[in-house]
Protein backbone atom coordinates (compact mmCIF):
# COMPACT_ATOMS: atom_id res chain seq x y z
CA UNK A 1 0.00 0.00 0.00
CA UNK A 2 0.91 3.23 -0.61
CA UNK A 3 1.28 6.28 2.13
CA UNK A 4 -2.43 7.58 0.98
CA UNK A 5 -3.90 4.10 2.00
CA UNK A 6 -2.88 4.20 5.14
CA UNK A 7 -5.10 7.35 6.13
CA UNK A 8 -8.16 6.63 6.76
CA UNK A 9 -9.68 9.72 6.30
CA UNK A 10 -8.30 9.97 3.17
CA UNK A 11 -10.12 6.70 2.00
CA UNK A 12 -13.37 8.04 3.17
CA UNK A 13 -12.91 11.08 1.70
CA UNK A 14 -12.26 8.77 -1.73
CA UNK A 15 -14.88 6.80 -1.50
CA UNK A 16 -17.18 10.08 -1.13
CA UNK A 17 -15.86 11.22 -4.47
CA UNK A 18 -16.40 8.10 -6.39
CA UNK A 19 -20.14 7.62 -4.44
CA UNK A 20 -20.87 10.94 -5.60
CA UNK A 21 -19.29 10.80 -9.44
CA UNK A 22 -21.33 7.38 -9.49
CA UNK A 23 -24.85 9.27 -8.15
CA UNK A 24 -23.64 12.11 -11.45
CA UNK A 25 -23.69 10.28 -14.04
CA UNK A 26 -25.90 7.35 -12.92
CA UNK A 27 -23.17 4.57 -12.71
CA UNK A 28 -23.95 0.83 -10.98
CA UNK A 29 -21.88 0.33 -7.96
CA UNK A 30 -20.78 -2.87 -6.10
CA UNK A 31 -20.92 -3.82 -2.89
CA UNK A 32 -17.72 -5.18 -1.55
CA UNK A 33 -18.71 -6.19 1.90
CA UNK A 34 -21.68 -7.85 3.28
CA UNK A 35 -22.46 -7.22 7.27
CA UNK A 36 -19.11 -5.59 8.13
CA UNK A 37 -17.42 -8.78 6.30
CA UNK A 38 -16.10 -8.07 2.87
CA UNK A 39 -17.03 -10.74 0.12
CA UNK A 40 -15.05 -13.25 -1.51
CA UNK A 41 -14.11 -12.54 -4.86
CA UNK A 42 -16.23 -14.62 -6.74
CA UNK A 43 -19.42 -12.73 -4.98
CA UNK A 44 -18.15 -9.10 -5.91
CA UNK A 45 -17.13 -10.66 -10.00
CA UNK A 46 -21.15 -12.16 -10.08
CA UNK A 47 -22.23 -8.91 -8.75
CA UNK A 48 -20.12 -6.81 -11.22
CA UNK A 49 -21.03 -9.56 -13.72
CA UNK A 50 -25.12 -9.22 -13.53
CA UNK A 51 -24.97 -5.76 -13.53
CA UNK A 52 -23.15 -5.57 -17.09
CA UNK A 53 -25.30 -8.25 -18.46
CA UNK A 54 -28.12 -5.92 -17.53
CA UNK A 55 -26.76 -2.71 -19.35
Amino acid sequence: MDKSEYNEHHLRLSEQAYLEMARLYDFSTVECAKNGKIKSIEEIHEEAYNIIVQN
